[in-house]
């Protein structure tokens, strides 16, 4: 992927990410997209829950050391834009920064805890963080893969 397209789709995520719609990233900023997240878990499922918001903690932290460049304690979209490829996502920090949101969310939303989201799970998924039906349910299709 370009350097071009790379920087829109970290635009995009920080779009996402400022929940206050205030052009820069807080910690709160981060505690509430975990909540939007933790959504997808059942209210019951405190671990995935929890890991969820721990998990974006973990990013905030990264951003908060590679992309508070003025040491305000908040991350501008330029910010934000630089330190997401050239650290947060660098492969020393995917793990912690990526991977451990997406193994959380994903464990949520296995609900039948087979290992594998159905299509009924990853629709449930995407309506969860707001994406409607018509744009998540036919992913597997175009993708080739058979129902389950």
């Amino acid at each position: 992927m370009n350097s071009t397209m790379k920087n829109q789709k970290s635009s995009l995520l920080f779009d996402w990410f400022d929940q206050d719609l205030n052009g820069h990233l807080t910690e709160q900023d981060l505690q509430a997209t975990a909540a939007v997240f933790a959504q997808v878990a059942p209210q019951e499922d405190l671990a995935n829950r929890n890991a969820i918001r721990t998990a974006f903690g973990q990013w905030w932290q990264l951003l908060l050391k590679y992309a508070d460049s003025d040491g305000d304690g908040r991350g501008s979209r330029g910010e934000f834009i630089v330190a997401t490829a050239d650290s947060v996502t660098a492969p020393a920090n995917f793990q912690s920064a990526v991977m451990e949101i997406a193994d959380a969310v994903i464990n949520a939303a296995d609900t039948n805890v087979d290992g594998v989201l159905s299509r009924a799970e990853y629709v449930a998924l995407y309506r969860a963080l707001g994406v409607p039906e018509e744009l998540s349910g036919s992913v597997g299709v175009r993708a080739g893969r058979p129902e389950r």
